[in-house]
């Protein structure tokens, strides 16, 4: 009951994020980013470098990548054993959370 509540809040989120990026993807594709002129450049390459980058870093694009491996696992679990699939999706939450608390820790 609760994961089905939390599931449908971030379900809701992410289509309100996937709208908001649909509605104005003409201008986004279009945006070039630059650092105002009054931004600290020197004292904060690091930032700066960080935002402006096009490429995902290697551990992130690693976690990506067995995210979208563990989602086609999910999906044929599912589509084999309905219950088998929610537990495997737990496990990622769950991983993904510690994942987060470390990043962001």
């Amino acid at each position: 009951s609760s994961l089905q509540a939390q599931y449908q809040i971030l379900l809701r989120n992410l289509q309100s994020l996937l709208d908001i990026v649909n509605e104005n993807a003409v201008p986004f594709a279009h945006t070039s980013v630059h650092p105002a002129v009054n931004f600290p450049g020197r004292t904060q390459e690091n930032i700066l470098l960080t935002l402006l980058r096009k490429k995902r870093e290697p551990d992130v694009e690693e976690r990506v990548e067995r995210g979208l491996e563990t989602a086609r696992d999910v999906r044929a679990a599912v589509a084999a054993d309905g219950k088998d699939g929610i537990t495997r999706l737990e496990e990622v939450w769950k991983e993904l959370r510690a994942w987060t608390q470390e990043r962001v820790a």
